[in-house]
């Protein structure tokens, strides 16, 4: 799969059961972090770039939108951008982050890139916090 897809395409593919299990699984449990993420949901936005291949991607994809469900955040407000193995997007697709690892999470505050999660979580850091700290760093 490559280019725009959407949160339900893949959920309800027979092609991506990592995904349904994932965010089966993901406990989501840092309640500060969840709690800001909430507060904050109509000011927070994101781009999501990632690859159906990638184990990074199975890994993180869905503890990203396990957070964003839990925030009750619609996951059909978050575009997600399927690259290929040489990270490019369709010629019709812009790509102005510089995709260079997978998955990408652009996280915006106000409109304003506040913060990117790229292809790992630090030790010991949930998803919810990762978001969290990008808005911390300005």
């Amino acid at each position: 799969m490559l280019g725009k897809a959407s949160l339900g395409k893949l959920f309800f593919s027979d092609s991506f059961p990592w995904l349904t299990k994932g965010i089966a699984e993901y406990p989501a449990t840092d309640t500060a972090a969840l709690s800001w993420i909430k507060q904050n949901k109509a000011r927070l936005s994101f781009e999501v770039y990632a690859a159906t291949w990638c184990s990074d991607t199975w890994n993180l994809l869905p503890k990203f939108f396990k957070v964003l469900g839990t925030a009750q955040i619609h996951h059909s407000k978050v575009p997600i951008y399927l690259l290929n193995r040489r990270k490019h997007l369709p010629h019709w697709l812009i790509r102005p982050w510089g995709v260079r690892s997978v998955p990408m999470f652009i996280v915006k505050l106000d409109g304003s890139v506040m913060g990117r999660i790229v292809e790992s979580l630090p030790a010991g850091v949930s998803m919810e916090m990762a978001i969290r700290n990008c808005c911390d760093k300005r």
